[in-house]
């Protein structure tokens, strides 16, 4: 914005001063070196359509875009005027001109169509500039959809969304375009063009989840009808680049489960087993999230189908965890449908845990005194290892200064007033902390457990 105020200032001379003003511009007809960089302000100043399209069919050089550039800024009396400044943009947009005029044609007529919209216009000038774009082009597409995607239809955007399926991870300035016009259509009635423009483009490798940041955080933390659409959607593909794209997708939200609310789709039967089998597979260690996908399937099947789904909610689901997932299901009420498969997997995981606990003590079993020093002192040195990395990273401690207290439950700082007069400021200590549930078979059988998670990663629809 600060680098504009000198140009602003020029152009402003350029309004108070029109007998200069139109020496510059017929300097720079003539190609004058200095007066050709101050055209687009002087054209602008002049607000005159007809000098700004004589200077961009004469000039096959920078006075070209300078023309486009001005003729976007310009004041237009109606829609009639606007009308034929687009006319001669459009033009130019088309693919038989090179990357750069098709990029200052399209920003100029989008420009021109914010003050003056014309929907069939702006369809027109998409339809054209979608045909084997450069990456200028790609990039002002993006910024198109981004700053103007509110006003259009989806004639409009689904060829600009196609089109842009072919930005690459070295395109960071698009990406980041792309990611904040996907972020707008969000809000819109263009939800399915998101999603599909993510399925498309997220089932290659070269980009994930990560790569549209503003975009995965309004999924991950809106709607939950929305998120479980698309996990639904990204696991019944089958393809496992998407399938981590879920986990990347949940990896910085909360545990948490789907409401009973959630609206299932109707799939047939091996589709219902299907995704139960990726949710283990993919969501494994967010197993109230996992939980209750089974949980959602089991609600709309049939019976035979609820009865495997409520087998794989007991194992492998339930075995392994105790804590978190079982809570979960002790949610479900009796007027749930899916309350009876439920509490029978309940049930088969309260038996189990008896069955483990039945055989007591197994001293023979436990480790040596040593073995469990070393266990613990290896524990000791990768949390101290962590606690190290995170302070060093931490934005805080370059703020405040640190004290180390070695025992007591309050501590006492005295704090100098500016009149001089001297303050105690009492703080309680209070515990904090932070706990995660490791899967029990990750202790009695690890390489089972793996392999079970890789098949169901893997496995393909019949």
């Amino acid at each position: 914005m600060a680098s504009n105020q000198p140009n602003g200032a020029f152009r402003l001379w350029c309004e108070r001063n029109p007998s200069e003003r139109s020496k510059l511009l017929d300097s720079a007809e003539a190609g004058d070196g200095l007066a050709r960089e101050f055209l687009t302000f002087a054209l602008q100043a002049a607000n005159d359509p007809a000098r700004a399209i004589n200077f961009i069919k004469k000039c096959p050089d920078d006075r070209r875009l300078s023309g486009m550039t001005a003729l976007g800024r310009m004041n237009y009396d109606g829609a009639a005027d606007a009308g034929k400044a687009l006319h001669v943009l459009e033009g130019y947009v088309d693919k038989s001109n090179d990357d750069h005029d098709r990029t200052n044609a399209l920003a100029s007529s989008f420009s021109i169509l914010h003050k003056h919209y014309d929907p069939t216009a702006a369809e027109r000038l998409i339809q054209l500039a979608v045909v084997e774009p450069g990456p200028s082009l790609l990039y002002a597409i993006a910024d198109v959809i981004w700053q103007h995607g509110k006003r259009l239809d989806a004639k409009a955007i689904v060829p600009a969304l196609t089109a842009l399926l072919a930005i690459g991870p070295q395109h960071t300035g698009t990406l980041r375009a792309i990611d904040s016009a996907l972020r707008g259509l969000l809000d819109k009635a263009h939800v399915g063009l998101v999603l599909d423009y993510l399925t498309d483009r997220l089932h290659k490798s070269d980009l994930t989840i990560s790569n549209f940041e503003s975009t995965a955080h309004a999924l991950a933390s809106g709607d939950r009808q929305r998120l479980y659409d698309i996990v639904v959607r990204w696991l019944l593909s089958g393809h496992i680049p998407l399938g981590n794209n879920v986990v990347e997708l949940l990896r910085s939200s909360n545990d948490s489960a789907f409401e009973p609310t959630t609206m299932a789709p109707t799939l047939p039967p091996s589709d219902q087993l299907f995704l139960c089998h990726k949710a283990i597979g993919f969501l494994f260690l967010k197993p109230i999230t996992c939980c209750s996908i089974l949980v959602s399937m089991i609600r709309v099947a049939a019976k035979n189908e609820r009865r495997q789904i409520g087998d794989l909610l007991f194992d492998p689901m339930l075995i392994n965890f105790g804590g978190a997932a079982r809570e979960y299901a002790q949610t479900i009420r009796s007027r749930d449908p899916a309350y009876k498969t439920v509490k029978a997997a309940l049930a088969k995981s309260q038996a189990y845990l008896d069955g483990l606990k039945s055989a007591g003590t197994v001293k023979e079993l436990l480790p040596s005194d040593y073995q469990s020093d070393v266990v613990l002192q290896h524990l000791h040195d990768d949390m101290r290892a962590a606690q190290k990395l995170a302070e060093s990273k931490s934005v805080l401690l370059n703020l405040v200064r640190r004290s180390t207290i070695l025992y007591g439950r309050r501590s006492l700082v005295h704090v100098t007033d500016p009149d001089g007069t001297q303050k105690t400021v009492e703080m309680d200590l209070k515990s904090h902390g932070t706990s995660i549930e490791f899967p029990r078979w990750e202790i009695l059988d690890p390489v089972g457990l793996d392999l079970l998670i890789r098949i169901y990663r893997a496995e393909k629809k019949q």
